[in-house]
């Protein structure tokens, strides 16, 4: 399992491309992608974005001047639908764990997500994204 974290300062169509392609001739058997790198209070990239907090990336309509809750940088040379340049590079090469916000059978989310939970409550053991791979043929994740 490859976990890849894209849209990070500098990153452009070319390089998400470009990454994407090598994994797969690496060919990992699942590769996760996280789209935005988390801004953490007090690193040196939360100071270079200080005066830009209000644009980060911020899921479930967290406050937004604050970074004690969950924001993210996109770099904006991704476009105005980085998810979607995203979801069209991965296709549906099933290597990929890519939580395409337009297709809403698409979980990969560890937490609050209750196929995973019930797949342990029944017995299911090993790395969570090995179990989530072991029931993605048994129904949608």
């Amino acid at each position: 399992m490859l976990d890849l974290l894209l849209g990070a300062p500098g990153e452009t169509p070319d390089t998400v491309k470009y990454t994407i392609e090598k994994i797969k001739t690496v060919s990992p058997d699942r590769a996760g992608i996280s789209l935005g790198v988390r801004i953490f209070p007090g690193t040196s990239i939360a100071k270079q974005f200080q005066n830009s907090i209000d644009d980060l990336y911020r899921p479930r309509n967290y406050p937004r001047k604050s970074l004690l809750y969950p924001a993210f940088y996109i770099s904006p040379e991704l476009g105005s639908d980085p998810a979607g340049l995203v979801a069209e590079l991965v296709a549906d090469d099933p290597r990929f764990f890519f939580a395409d916000t337009r297709k809403k059978d698409r979980n990969y989310n560890y937490n609050e997500n209750l196929p995973l939970v019930e797949a342990i409550a029944k017995g299911h053991r090993g790395a969570y994204w090995d179990i989530l791979r072991r029931i993605a043929g048994e129904r949608k994740i």
